[in-house]
């Protein structure tokens, strides 16, 4: 009778030693994939701000072109009011000085030109 006693003692002891193995094998397994899916999750964090930064970059190019643009406008408009100059003479002068004054201080005042000083002066 002991000695049946003992080995369903020593079976009931395998059979937990058993259980134990196979719980922390399974725990091995969820903190592995737990470990996986942090990694999965840090690679769709990290190309999500690639393409954030990439769409931003992208309108700002396009903010810096249509502001070149409009300077580009103003240039032209001062190139056609010097040949008027040119053409009727002195008395548009004055006019015309203020007139260029006033263009030069908008497009050295102007966010896309003060950037570009900011970056030049960061760049030396």
């Amino acid at each position: 009778m002991r000695r049946i006693f003992r080995m369903e003692q020593h079976k009931h002891q395998e059979l937990e030693k058993e259980k134990k193995e196979i719980k922390m094998v399974a725990d091995i397994d969820k903190a592995a994939t737990a470990q996986e899916q942090e990694e999965l999750n840090r690679h769709r964090l990290e190309a999500e701000l690639q393409k954030e930064k990439m769409e931003s970059m992208r309108r700002q190019k396009i903010v810096d072109q249509m502001r070149k643009e409009e300077a580009d406008a103003q240039i032209e408009w001062l190139k056609k009011e010097f040949e008027d100059f040119r053409r009727k003479g002195k008395p548009e002068q004055q006019r015309l000085i203020e007139r260029m004054k006033a263009v030069q201080n908008e497009l050295l005042n102007s966010s896309w030109a003060v950037s570009r000083r900011k970056v030049e002066s960061l760049l030396q």
